[in-house]
């Protein structure tokens, strides 16, 4: 038990650090440049997934932690992503070349939603001897 919510916590202290990190580019990107584009699309895309196995982690952790918790777990698990989201993007206001965006906290959410969604499908393939 003790190392699903270990890993949860290593999950978070992750994301932290990636958005510890300063961006010294004042110019917003050009988007008829397809390197410029690539790069935002994959900075976004990394939104959505690392909430997405943010959800996962955290949804697992409270099923072992509190397994008569199988209804309320996904939806503890989603708080806690969305809280998480809303803590991050006001610590990358304090950040140089930083700033936290609604925008970014849809993505995150998006994410958990997403692998709230895929959790059911992906457990039953799993439960397949």
């Amino acid at each position: 038990m003790i190392f699903r919510w270990a890993a949860v916590f290593f999950w978070c202290a992750l994301i932290f650090a990636a958005s510890s990190i300063p961006n010294y580019d004042p110019h917003p990107p050009n988007w008829s440049d397809w390197a410029a584009v690539f790069n935002v699309l994959v900075r976004k895309s990394a939104h959505v997934f690392e909430y997405a196995v943010l959800f996962m982690l955290t949804r697992r952790a409270i099923f072992t932690t509190k397994p008569g918790w199988r209804v309320r777990a996904p939806r503890a698990a989603f708080l806690f992503c969305v809280l998480y989201a809303l803590s991050d993007e006001w610590h990358q206001n304090f950040v140089p070349g930083r700033m936290g965006r609604p925008f970014d906290v849809g993505l995150d959410s998006f994410g958990a939603v997403s692998a709230w969604l895929w959790a059911p499908a992906l457990m039953r393939r799993r439960a397949k001897p």
